[in-house]
């Protein structure tokens, strides 16, 4: 699922901006996207990243919607230079995470007690698998070992354990 990109006109080019909302792609007849892009034309409104709206001594300022913190632009092609930079960009990047979560918590929450025991049974089962294949590597690399390497590394652990000791009487 990609996230919806619109192009905007700025300093008399094209520039593309990410917008925190998913639409899934579709292959719906021309009568259904007419209709579809009439609907987005009411729709455009919750999807402006940038507020124009008017000060107190009349003059034109620009808020961008998902940083209200930020003070007023006072030209558009300011708050178009904000949004092109790092902190409106993790910004976003804030927004499609918790719309992917809250996605994740309706599907979470639409799923049956049966659903749920079957997908942690699954995932349970999956870990096991994982977890006896680790040790199966493990027990295959140390079984290649000689005599001589086996000592060593019992030695080495007999210093590890030394110094473990030192420590703990120097406490």
């Amino acid at each position: 699922v990609e996230p919806r990109v619109r192009w905007l006109w700025a300093n008399g080019r094209k520039e593309r901006t990410l917008v925190a909302r998913y639409r899934p792609p579709s292959t719906r007849e021309e009568s259904t996207v007419a209709q579809e892009e009439e609907e987005e034309d009411d729709d455009d409104e919750s999807l402006v990243s940038v507020e124009e709206r008017v000060t107190r001594k009349g003059r034109t300022v620009y808020q961008v919607r998902l940083c209200p913190d930020t003070a007023p632009f006072t030209t558009r092609a300011a708050a178009d230079e904000f949004m092109r930079g790092e902190k409106y960009r993790k910004a976003l990047k804030r927004e499609l995470r918790a719309v992917r979560s809250a996605r994740r918590g309706l599907a979470e929450a639409a799923m049956s007690d049966a659903e749920r025991l079957k997908r942690d049974a699954r995932a349970s089962k999956s870990r096991d698998k994982r977890r006896a294949k680790a040790k199966e590597r493990k027990k295959a690399k140390v079984k290649d070992l000689s005599a001589d390497q086996i000592a060593a590394r019992k030695q080495k652990f007999q210093r590890k354990k030394a110094r473990r000791a030192a420590r703990k009487a120097g406490e």
